[in-house]
């Protein structure tokens, strides 16, 4: 995957802990919790997600999430993730409507799995277990470890993470393997750094530029995102990480129509992709097709389950998905993985 391109320079960057939500009908500053519930959330007393939640269109598709650009961005703006674009034309070719919304993720798989919105965006299968997926992915998922450039290290499983003090976001799952080593260690200050706050991923990179701390994990194109739209931010190196995962426009179990709308998505994508649109989309983004090396045909072997974060009982989105490849002390460490 390359690059994505600078574009918008007030984007919205996640996934954050304290980031901006802009809704539809109201703009405040969010800061999403396990629960699922944010600030906007609580005080909002209407938004573009309570006005759509519920409601019985059957011409308009309503996809919510929280902001993850490049793959769903800012609802509303000019480029809202090339996910919501994939979306949006596929749809818009069968007479259907997209409305897409951002709320806190844990909100959005809750308001799906009621059957109160159609669809959450940037889903992988452990995130949303009983959603309605389509055969064909939306996108793809690179998670990576970054350190200082002078900084030789390479992560190779949580055994090469012993001696590195890892910054992470307070109350965010990184897989359920990773969420049991962070909270494993916790309280070893020379192992972990939580933060939390406004824009944490930015103030994680200074950490580790800085030198006070030695590593963090965040998606790639969302990280390289991040660097683009704050040039200012140091140049960190890519150290290894995860596998690709794919990722899904994902639908809700309760509501009838979810089986077609999934049918026509991933339709939709071998018409994109055999026409050219998908390369045209993926370009307004600065990325190309993750299929053009066969990653996407193996996707399926690159996850294991991951559905609960082990620190607490509350379904919540991992953007970092758990993919064999790595070593065998990395496969057998105790996950407490479903």
């Amino acid at each position: 995957m390359t690059a994505p391109a600078l574009f918008l320079s007030d984007r919205i960057r996640a996934p954050l802990l304290g980031l901006t939500l802009l809704m539809l009908t109201a703009t405040a500053v969010a800061a999403p919790d396990l629960a699922g519930e944010t600030d906007l959330d609580t005080r909002a007393s209407l938004t573009a997600v309570e006005a759509a939640a519920g409601e019985n269109r059957p011409d308009v598709i309503t996809i919510a999430a929280d902001p993850w650009c490049p793959h769903n961005c800012t609802a509303g703006s000019d480029h809202e993730g090339y996910m919501i674009d994939i979306a949006r034309e596929v749809f818009e070719s069968h007479g259907l409507t997209v409305e897409y919304v951002n709320t806190s993720w844990a909100r959005a798989l809750r308001l799906v799995n009621a059957g109160e919105l159609d669809a959450v965006v940037g889903a992988y299968h452990e995130d949303a277990p009983g959603f309605v997926f389509p055969e064909i992915e939306q996108g793809e998922a690179t998670n990576r470890f970054y350190t200082r450039p002078d900084d030789h290290w390479s992560f190779r499983g949580l055994s090469s993470l012993d001696d590195r003090l890892l910054v992470v976001i307070n109350d965010y799952s990184y897989t359920a393997l990773l969420d049991t080593y962070i909270q494993q260690h916790r309280q070893d200050q020379k192992r972990i750094w939580e933060l939390s706050g406004p824009s944490p991923l930015d103030r994680a990179a200074q950490l580790v530029a800085q030198g006070r701390a030695d590593v963090l994990v965040e998606e790639r194109a969302v990280f390289t995102f991040l660097r683009q739209e704050n040039p200012d931010l140091p140049a960190l190196r890519d150290a290894g990480g995860l596998p690709s995962t794919r990722a899904f426009v994902a639908f809700s179990p309760e509501l009838p129509q979810s089986a077609r709308h999934a049918s026509l998505l991933s339709d939709g994508m071998v018409t994109l992709r055999e026409s050219g649109r998908l390369d045209a989309i993926l370009a307004r983004y600065g990325l190309e097709d993750w299929r053009d090396d066969g990653k996407g045909a193996a996707a399926e072997t690159s996850r294991l389950s991951v559905v609960r974060s082990p620190v607490k009982e509350v379904l919540i989105h991992s953007r970092m998905p758990l993919a064999p490849g790595m070593d065998q002390h990395f496969l057998s460490a105790g996950s407490g993985t479903d």
